[in-house]
């Protein structure tokens, strides 16, 4: 899966001229249509119910950073409960990085988004892009998790940068997958820009639609050693514990 974060209304014909196969977002029934007609698979994320159905859906997005939003693990499972008895479709949610476990085990697939931010210094955002994704392996054994590259820059704390590419690329290299998600399509112009809105993310986003880039399986061995034990010794530590930033 190649997945492509957007809303309704925009431009699939677009989307899927850069190499995506997936959108996620809130899409009225005529979208999904429009996907299906192009191939496309839709990743909805409602908030009515209940949320409609449609041949191009692939998966239902329940919940946007439940743990960045403190929602709690018993309000994500009583989610998770209501679609499981309303679809068989997998169910998906996206995170940001954990030490300890703040979303539900009961989802199908943990999307993880890490992208590089102007507060911290590179060796913090390397840093969390290596380790993050592997701690994810322990808090959530057994599931499927991709991550979220961040094409996109707003005027806070992710600001343009040619370095995107590469941590976007070394992020992506975490996994043990060539499915990845892409955030986001586009922005207002003012205060946030996405792919459809700079040539230079249309360009990184077709060299990461066209390549295969996944952990190898020695690396990913060694990190998840080096994680289990930071895992082990982080809680120890009292008012010491460190935290990934």
């Amino acid at each position: 899966m190649k997945i492509i974060f957007c809303s309704t209304g925009a431009d699939f014909a677009k989307i899927k001229s850069f190499g995506y196969d997936v959108c996620a977002g809130y899409f009225t029934p005529a979208d999904m249509d429009q996907m299906a007609s192009l191939g496309l698979g839709c990743l909805l994320q409602y908030d009515q119910w209940p949320p409609p159905a449609h041949p191009s859906i692939i998966g239902y997005y329940l919940k946007d950073e439940p743990d960045v939003r403190k929602i709690s693990i018993e309000d994500q499972e009583a989610e998770i409960n209501r679609y499981r008895a309303f679809t068989d479709l997998p169910l998906y949610v996206a995170m940001g990085e954990q030490v300890e476990r703040k979303c539900s085990l009961n989802y199908d697939c943990y999307m993880m988004d890490i992208y590089i931010n102007n507060k911290l210094s590179s060796f913090q955002n390397y840093m969390s892009a290596r380790m993050a994704p592997h701690f994810a392996k322990h808090l959530y054994p057994g599931k499927k998790l991709i991550p979220i590259i961040g094409l996109y820059d707003n005027t806070a704390e992710f600001s343009y940068s040619e370095e995107q590419f590469g941590f976007g690329d070394f992020f992506r290299s975490m996994f043990r997958t060539d499915d990845f998600g892409t955030y986001f399509w586009a922005g207002d112009g003012v205060t946030c820009w996405g792919i459809n809105d700079r040539p230079q993310y249309q360009e990184w986003a077709r060299i990461f639609n066209s390549t295969s880039l996944k952990c190898s399986w020695i690396y990913e061995q060694m990190m998840i050693a080096v994680t289990w034990v930071f895992l082990k010794i982080n809680p120890l530590l009292g008012k010491y514990r460190v935290t990934i930033p």
